[in-house]
């Protein structure tokens, strides 16, 4: 079974017995944004993956959301787990984890990710202002030179639509509760 793996799980022993026991991991984007916002990223990087680099064949990268739902989108249908995988970034990330490479490599990376985290957020401001004027429940207007207050929104927002569309599926009987985690 593959997982994607977060910082949390990154040093906690269990990670080696999943992995040992055939288990596959796939590393996404947020996993190296929150390296390089450590204060020595090298450092971080080099704790975070230290119980992978015993597995490379087992390491996976993760094709951006935004790609994701693009080519969800082209294709009509659902992705299978294959078409989630970028097999050209999944060869870089194992020589990554495997060569220890130095800071210059390192910053490199870090602005691959840089921009592709700024893609991602892009696709998700642009996903959340869509379905909610779809949804009629924002003033687009109001968030066009204010990506600020969209993102201080966004939760808001996000919890309105999902109750609309499973009330809209399920009836009134639906508890939009159990999607607040604030």
């Amino acid at each position: 079974m593959r997982f994607v793996l977060d910082q949390n799980m990154s040093r906690k022993p269990e990670l080696s017995e999943h992995l040992e026991n055939g288990h596959e991991i796939v590393l996404i984007d947020e996993f190296f944004v929150e390296i390089f916002k450590a204060t020595d990223p090298v450092q971080m990087f080099n704790k975070n993956t230290k119980i992978i680099r015993e597995y490379p064949s087992s390491i996976y990268y993760g094709k951006s959301r935004g790609e994701l739902v693009r080519q969800e989108i082209v294709n009509g249908a659902p992705l299978s787990k294959e078409d989630l995988i970028c097999e050209e970034n999944t060869q870089e990330i194992r020589n990554l984890i495997l060569l220890n490479y130095s800071n210059s490599r390192i910053n490199q990376f870090k602005l691959e990710a840089k921009k592709r985290e700024e893609e991602s957020l892009m696709f998700s401001e642009e996903y959340i202002r869509g379905i909610s004027a779809k949804a009629d429940l924002l003033d687009i207007k109001q968030y066009r030179d204010a990506p600020e207050l969209l993102k201080s929104h966004m939760y808001d927002v996000s919890i309105a639509v999902l109750e609309m569309v499973f009330k809209e599926k399920y009836g009134d009987s639906f508890n939009a509760e159990i999607f607040k985690f604030k």
